[in-house]
C-alpha cells in the first residue's frame, strides 16, 4: 500500500455537461499525485430517463425508440464536442459504436422480459459517460485506464436488482485493479451495472453508483469512512 485509495463518485449532475465535465478534471488532478485514484461515473444528467423512454418506445412499438436514441446520442457528440474541439478524436467513434450496438436491437422484436431489455439498454448511459470522461482526463495527460465494470463485477440474472456475486467479483476486481493502481493508472468506471456469467448487463437498482462506489471500495480495502469522496 504505497498511498491512499480513492474512490470517486461522479454522479450525473457532476457530469452533466463540458464545463462539469472540465470540473471533474480539476477535482482528479487536485488529488492525482500523492493518491490511489479509482472513479466511478453515472449516465450524464437526465440520461438515465431518457433511456427510459427509449425502452418503452422499443418494448411497447411505439415507433420512435430509434429517434428518441439519436437524440441522446447527439447530446453526447456535442458534449464531446465542446470537450475535444474537434470530431477526430477517437472518442466519436466509440460513441457512435456504443449507440449502434443499442440502435441494433431495434432489428429484432423485444423479448418478452421488460427488465431484460432495461438494463440492455438503460446501461448504454454510464458507458458513454465514462468513455467521454476517460479521455477527455487522458487529453489532460491523466493516465486514466477505462474498464468495464460488466466484466469486473459479476452479479446475478436479476434485471434491475442484480445481486453481487461477492466471491467472483473480488476475484476479478483483485486481478486487475491493484496492479494497474500500483502503476499509477487511474482507474475509471461504470456505476450502477454488473455482468451476469451468461455476459449480460445487469444493473443494480436507483442509486446504484453510490452502491458500485462502495462496492469498489470494500473489495480494494479503502473503506475508512474518511476515504470515500462523493461529488
Amino acid at each position: 500500500q504505497n498511498s491512499m485509495l480513492h474512490v470517486f463518485k461522479f454522479g450525473g449532475a457532476s457530469v452533466k455537461d463540458a464545463p462539469a465535465v472540465r470540473n471533474v478534471a480539476d477535482i482528479v488532478a487536485h488529488f492525482n499525485n500523492e493518491h490511489r485514484i479509482v472513479i466511478i461515473v453515472s449516465a450524464m444528467g437526465k440520461t438515465t430517463n431518457a433511456l427510459e423512454e427509449v425502452v418503452d418506445a422499443y418494448y411497447y412499438q411505439k415507433g420512435n425508440a430509434a429517434d428518441l436514441l439519436n437524440q441522446i446520442k447527439e447530446q453526447h457528440l456535442s458534449i464531446s464536442r465542446e470537450l475535444f474541439g474537434h470530431d477526430f478524436h477517437p472518442v466519436f467513434t466509440l460513441i457512435e459504436q456504443a449507440f449502434a450496438t443499442v440502435a441494433q436491437r431495434f432489428n429484432h422484436p423485444p423479448s418478452t422480459a421488460y427488465s431484460y431489455e432495461y438494463d440492455q439498454i438503460v446501461s448504454l448511459g454510464e458507458l458513454a459517460a465514462t468513455l467521454i470522461v476517460s479521455d477527455y482526463l487522458n487529453e489532460c495527460r491523466m493516465g486514466v485506464e477505462w474498464l468495464d465494470a460488466r466484466r469486473l463485477l459479476r452479479t446475478d440474472n436479476t434485471y434491475r436488482e442484480g445481486q453481487i456475486n461477492w466471491k467472483e467479483s473480488a476475484k476479478r476486481v483483485l486481478s486487475v485493479l491493484p496492479k494497474m493502481l500500483d502503476n499509477g493508472k487511474i482507474i475509471i468506471t461504470q456505476g450502477f451495472m454488473g455482468g451476469t456469467i451468461e455476459g449480460f448487463t445487469t444493473t443494480l437498482g436507483r442509486e446504484g453508483s453510490d452502491y458500485t462506489a462502495a462496492v469498489f471500495a470494500n473489495l480494494l480495502d479503502a473503506m475508512s469512512a474518511g476515504d470515500m469522496d462523493m461529488f
